[in-house]
């Protein structure tokens, strides 16, 4: 009995040696530690669409609709683990994971992240090529003086080299 107490003695001296040791929340906001890894957000501005983030998202987390006209983004948080990945993989930077960690909320809605872009199809067959804002963001990369790529930009894949075949004749058959 006397061993127990003198036991609980020494506890009780740490604990009060040690002072408070707890936050006071949910009373009082808590900050999120640096390098914390919440909801990601995303940037409509810099985003043009090129669904890098959906494919390296390994919850899938964020997925891709398409129609006739437009290509639709969507990020559904409530699947999300928080690993970062679509961060990482955004060429534009787009994607950042913020310190945000109260998430919880009585409507799904409030975890639906949503953008849409106009598709740029290829001149000659119909075939999608990009987003609108992807053709741009290259035009605009390849500045000045490059106009005449301008049409080339406008063609998906097979008709580039169809068109490169015919631009340099190698599309004809020889001995004809």
């Amino acid at each position: 009995m006397l061993k127990h107490t003198i036991s609980e003695l020494k506890e009780a001296w740490l604990c009060i040696k040690a002072g408070r040791v707890t936050v006071n929340y949910p009373a009082e906001p808590a900050m999120a530690p640096a390098g914390y890894r919440g909801q990601p957000t995303l940037d409509f501005e810099l985003c043009t669409g090129c669904s890098a983030c959906t494919n390296a998202c390994p919850s899938r987390t964020i997925y891709l609709d398409e129609d006739e006209t437009h290509r639709l983004v969507h990020f559904d948080l409530s699947r999300c683990v928080y690993c970062g990945r679509c961060e990482e993989v955004c060429p534009e930077s787009a994607v950042h994971l913020s310190p945000e960690f109260e998430l919880s909320t009585s409507d799904k809605e409030d975890l639906q992240i949503r953008a849409r872009f106009r598709l740029q199809r290829c001149r000659d067959c119909g075939d999608v090529i990009g987003t609108e804002r992807q053709i741009a963001k290259l035009k605009e990369e390849l500045g000045e003086g490059m106009d005449h790529l301008d049409t080339h930009m406008e063609l998906c894949v097979p008709c580039r080299r169809k068109a490169a075949h015919r631009a340099t004749g190698l599309g004809r058959r020889v001995g004809r």
